[in-house]
């Protein structure tokens, strides 16, 4: 008689910080797929209650405590030695159509969000999936050139925010485009951005790093690009593993400073993949 085979180790997470059910999940992508694109301008910006302005959203984020659970996700997975990967998915909360109704308030948690997911062979879909919070005040350097520096296998600084920049610099009216597909795949709208697992290890290498400090972040900025047939679309997530000391000096280092920060943006759109 075939032995059958065994149960998959389930992955642990701390107290107060878990993955999102995968009812949630399919809601949230279901939402964005459906608001119609030349409607999408209004759900990129919130109120900032500290500043009394609205903003346009730019960085989203897990926190310390989310880091740290996130983090053993990644050492289960490990143990086992599972190969995984890192998606990032683009979703809209429930009552989104009331932001785009003419009268409506800028509301003071944006109806657009990201979300990140850790998929092994067996993740199911909707699975290990993490949600991120918006961050009002992500603390940019004001020159261009000071982050430069970057973690091994990652982009410098200054070359991640050349997306960023870019993102922030897009007119209000064309801020739903960057997200449709150009070429064979025109018309379609990306559901989500895939790091591969080479790249995935570079990333997973620096969430432990982080995590280990008590105080890591990892932030995903809103960026955007040229789309060329590899990329057929202009956003692009740029993925940022970090520590809030680093954040709170403004992400700057000096040029003899290792740091804490390392910039990630080689993810493939899907569609097409």
């Amino acid at each position: 008689m075939a032995k059958s085979k065994p149960k998959k180790k389930s992955i642990k997470t701390k107290a107060g910080a878990a993955p999102i059910s995968s009812k949630t999940f399919s809601k949230l992508v279901k939402n964005w797929q459906r608001c119609p694109t030349d409607q999408l301008g209004r759900l990129f910006f919130a109120y900032d209650k500290h500043e009394m302005q609205s903003e346009r959203v730019v960085t989203y984020f897990l926190d310390s405590d989310t880091v740290n659970a996130f983090s053993d996700q990644i050492k289960d997975f490990r143990a086992q030695d599972e190969p995984f990967q890192f998606l990032v998915h683009l979703g809209l909360r429930d009552g989104y159509e009331k932001s785009l109704e003419p009268a409506a308030e800028i509301p003071t948690n944006p109806y657009f969000e990201l979300l990140l997911q850790i998929q092994g062979l067996e993740t199911d879909f909707g699975e290990n999936v993490w949600r991120l919070k918006w961050e009002p005040d992500p603390l940019f350097p004001r020159n261009a050139f000071e982050p430069v520096l970057s973690g091994k296998d990652a982009i410098p600084g200054a070359a991640a925010f050349l997306f960023v920049h870019s993102w922030l610099e897009t007119s209000y009216q064309n801020l739903g485009k960057p997200f449709e597909t150009n070429a064979y795949y025109l018309g379609k709208r990306v559901k989500a951005f895939r790091f591969e697992q080479e790249e995935g290890q570079a990333i997973a290498d620096d969430v432990l790093k982080v995590a280990a400090t008590k105080e890591g972040v990892l932030c995903v900025h809103l960026g955007k690009g040229l789309d060329v047939s590899s990329h057929p679309v202009r956003f692009r997530p740029v993925l940022e593993v970090t520590t809030q000391t680093f954040i709170n000096n403004g992400r700057v280092r000096d040029e003899d400073d290792d740091g804490d920060g390392s910039y990630f943006d080689y993810s493939n759109p899907i569609p097409p993949g």
